[in-house]
């Protein structure tokens, strides 16, 4: 046995050595096979071995820190597969169930890759006979309009709208507003066009303005029948009137010529009672006739003007307006011992002219339809609701029945036949209100009095 001076044996310390290699070679082979759960214990001597084994140690750590971030990436990369592949089957689902029909351009030649159930619905075509076939066969009259979309889609990298005419099998058209956006289906970068068929609203929309149109020259034709007939009969109107005047006085020369003394009595004992009597009566009744009549077609007049009237519309301070229009009643309303407050009104956007005339209207109805056994009370109030204004003129008259509501506003309809008027006054104010936006109600009960409630525009 080899030995040193100082009683050492070599051999037991090359032994030591060879089996710290050993088990450096054995963590290395570990290594190489994907196992990094041990690592190179040092000893005290802190020679080149444990120097080897802290460099193999540290080469680990490092090659165990790469390989896991590896998993980690590969981990996430099957997580983002796996949720691409959830999200065509989701868009799959959708797109064969979708009620929108839609269809899958290529871009690069405008050929039909796809459609769902509703595009073949729409179309008619079946899908052997629809995909490959270029967008133009659907299309027809839109191909330029439709290409340049696709490139536009294309390009912006959004989508793009437009409303088109599509052509089905049998040659029907339908009116569509199709969206067309980039959309990657399959790794392959397309076009997809979604479509709303919107042919029966257009129809709709058509129809609507076909009877727009025919309604106002319906009324323009009425209105200018209205003014016509009213203007024209009023001149052999006036023609009575003044007939009616000459009778008057060859009347008076009648009585005057039978005064005279060679008269004979027998004569005027005839004549008196027929020239006293029977001819004024009749005259009484055509005047009378002629006055009513006259009033009548002045109103006409004034309703056919209402029509053609152009409204100018401003801010109306509406305690300044309703004051004006109880100080021209005032006299009325003294002489009726009516009482007439009015509490602080909003201001309103109208045309000053008409809305004056509409609360005209309604304080003389208010006076015109009181009780005459008690004091009259007549209250205007108002308020302010959003983007509207509600206003009431309410009083303690003999208010109306039920079945009269719905029938005050309409033509020649009158509470009493046997008050001044001709029924036009509120069918005026509704037109009126109408042409604001607005609405009007009553609110009555026999006995108990009427509120008639006004909405229009709030001032802004």
């Amino acid at each position: 046995m080899a030995s040193t001076g100082n009683g050492v044996d070599m051999n037991d310390g090359r032994g030591k050595e060879d089996v710290r290699l050993k088990k450096l070679a054995n963590l290395l082979n570990k290594y190489g096979k994907g196992d990094f759960s041990e690592r190179f214990q040092a000893s005290a001597k802190n020679d080149p071995i444990d120097h080897l084994g802290q460099a193999v140690n540290e080469m680990a750590d490092k090659v165990k820190n790469k390989l896991s971030s590896s998993d980690r990436e590969m981990q996430h990369v099957k997580d983002v597969e796996a949720r691409i592949d959830e999200a065509r089957l989701r868009y799959q689902k959708l797109f064969e169930g979708s009620l929108a029909p839609i269809f899958l351009i290529d871009p690069s030649d405008h050929k039909i890759v796809e459609a769902n159930h509703a595009a073949f619905e729409l179309t008619g075509y079946k899908k052997q006979e629809l995909i490959g076939e270029n967008l133009a066969k659907i299309l027809p009259e839109d191909k330029k309009a439709s290409d340049e979309l696709i490139k536009n889609a294309k390009d912006e990298e959004g989508f793009v709208q437009q409303e088109t005419t599509l052509i089905s099998r049998k040659g029907q058209s339908r009116i569509i507003n199709a969206n067309y956006s980039n959309f990657f289906y399959k790794d392959k970068e397309l076009i997809q066009i979604v479509g709303t068929d919107i042919t029966d609203q257009r129809l709709a929309e058509e129809e609507r303005e076909r009877l727009n149109t025919e309604l106002e020259a319906k009324n323009i034709e009425m209105e200018l029948l209205l003014y016509t007939t009213s203007h024209d009969l009023r001149s052999p109107l006036v023609n009575v009137q003044g007939f009616n005047k000459e009778l008057l006085a060859s009347l008076e020369d009648l009585n005057m010529i039978l005064q005279e003394e060679h008269v004979p009595d027998s004569i005027k004992q005839k004549i008196d009672p027929i020239l006293k009597e029977d001819i004024p009566e009749s005259i009484d009744f055509i005047l009378s006739s002629t006055s009513k009549m006259d009033a009548l077609l002045q109103g006409l007049l004034s309703l056919s003007r209402l029509g053609r009237e152009i409204f100018t519309f401003t801010e109306i301070d509406m305690n300044k307006l309703v004051t004006n229009v109880i100080d021209n009643f005032e006299y009325q309303a003294q002489e009726e011992n009516v009482q007439i407050d009015c509490s602080d009104l909003p201001p309103c956007k109208g045309d000053e002219m008409h809305i004056n005339r509409v609360f005209s209207n309604l304080l003389g109805n208010a006076l015109k339809y009181l009780k005459p056994d008690q004091k009259g009370q007549i209250r205007i109030w108002g308020e302010k609701d959003g983007k509207m204004v509600h206003y009431c003129v309410e009083d303690n008259g003999i208010g109306m029945a039920e079945n009269q509501l719905n029938k005050i506003f309409n033509l020649f309809h009158k509470i009493n036949p046997e008050k001044q008027g001709i029924g036009l006054g509120l069918n005026i104010v509704k037109q009126i209100i109408d042409r604001h936006g607005g609405s009007i109600k009553v609110e009555s009960l026999p006995g108990a009095g009427s509120c008639f409630r006004v909405v229009l525009p709030a001032a802004s």
